[in-house]
């Protein structure tokens, strides 16, 4: 089963959220934007980091999972040199 919103649908991305088989949840890349926008936060790294959690926490929760449940997760950065900051929170 796909993993979609309305909010998500209207950004008119080219993939979904995530997908669903069985009792598992594989979710499609976060960035550190709001949902509602699609537009990416400001504030630098760190920021941006907390929003992706929040909203890979948000995609879960929705589907009946949580953060506690994550087995992998794979960050990759444009800049590696903001690994540090990315990892502070």
């Amino acid at each position: 089963m796909y993993i979609e919103t309305d909010e998500f649908t209207d950004q008119g991305m080219p993939f979904s959220m995530g997908v669903q088989y069985g009792d598992m949840l594989y979710l499609s890349g976060q960035v550190g934007a709001l949902v509602e926008t699609g537009e990416l936060l400001e504030g630098g790294i760190r920021a941006e980091t907390r929003q992706t959690m929040l909203n890979i926490k948000s995609i879960l929760e929705a589907n009946g999972s949580s953060l506690d449940q994550v087995i992998k997760c794979t960050y990759i950065l444009a800049d590696i040199a903001e690994w540090g900051a990315m990892s502070e929170d």
